[in-house]
């Protein structure tokens, strides 16, 4: 698992959280970039997929994951 993101995401406001692998996601061969976004009230978790801007999933399916890293 790596430390740094794997792929390419712009939004200034997002904060990076780490990899985390895909399996659990339906595809067991890479990982993804999990973030949280602050760019409104309420915080988005993001899940970056690839780099292509489409390359994203979102939404409270994804809060295990976050869970995950803020609580080892």
């Amino acid at each position: 698992m790596n430390d740094t993101p794997i792929y390419k995401h712009d939004c200034d406001r997002c904060k990076f959280m780490g990899n985390v692998p895909r399996p659990a996601i339906g595809h067991p061969q890479r990982e993804g970039d999990l973030y949280i976004c602050r760019s409104s009230p309420n915080p988005t978790i993001i899940m970056r997929l690839g780099d292509p801007v489409e390359s994203y999933e979102t939404g409270l399916h994804l809060a295990p994951y976050l869970l995950n890293k803020l609580l080892p």
